[in-house]
């Protein structure tokens, strides 16, 4: 009845803000679930990751990204016969992930329909906020860079893809739009419904991502 915790994100690369998620990981064997340890990092405010061991062995013959993500950004806290450590020793990315970024793109379209109030654009700009961070780490990955941060993602994005100096910090505002829906905290209207025009500008100008978004009135 064994399990492995791996601590991964910002909070393992030491670069945690007040924005940043905590980001935890826990793997176990089939016949034991850990639903205390799970509930009480829930309880303080973590977000936890849950897979079994032959789970997260499957999604990492696959070539997930994820599995790079933990191999490169994590601190092992646990880990029940070394079968995580492991399981990531034997993990190696796949060579082409276009396949994979066409799915990404395709997931933009959960944005067809916005409700037109703050809570409708905030919710937007959250979803953007995640789409584009794994669009974005698929699009590096295809070019050999495998990097998690998010500014230090969207820095490599800037000289791949030309971003200028205005759109690289409107694609870090997202993650503020992100902690402010999350959080319940208010916004004005016409702000950030002219934010997420320009975020859509910039989608479209600089990575082909051409979405459609209608406002339900």
């Amino acid at each position: 009845m064994g399990y492995s915790v791996a601590v991964f994100g910002s909070c393992a690369r030491n670069d945690f803000d007040n924005l940043s998620d905590k980001d935890i990981l826990f793997v176990y064997d089939d016949n034991f679930y850990p639903s205390k340890e799970i509930k009480n990092m829930q309880s303080n405010g973590w977000n936890c990751s849950e897979y079994t061991y032959k789970e997260f062995q499957n999604i990492s013959s696959l070539g997930s990204l994820f599995v790079q993500h933990i191999k490169q950004d994590s601190i092992i806290k646990k880990d029940d016969d070394n079968i995580l450590k492991n399981i990531l020793l034997s993990y190696a990315p796949k060579d082409d992930y276009t396949a994979d970024i066409i799915q990404a793109e395709k997931n933009f379209t959960i944005l067809k329909y916005i409700e037109n109030s703050s809570i409708g654009v905030l919710w937007a700009l959250d979803v953007i906020s995640v789409l584009l961070r794994n669009y974005s780490v698929l699009r590096l990955a295809n070019n050999n860079i495998y990097e998690f941060s998010l500014s230090r993602m969207y820095s490599f994005m800037m000289e791949l893809y030309g971003f200028d100096d205005r759109e690289f910090q409107c694609l870090c505002k997202l993650r503020y739009f992100k902690y402010i829906y999350r959080h319940k905290q208010q916004c004005n209207f016409y702000e950030i419904k002219n934010f997420l025009s320009d975020i859509l500008e910039i989608l479209s100008q600089k990575l082909s991502l051409n979405i459609r978004v209608n406002f339900l009135q």
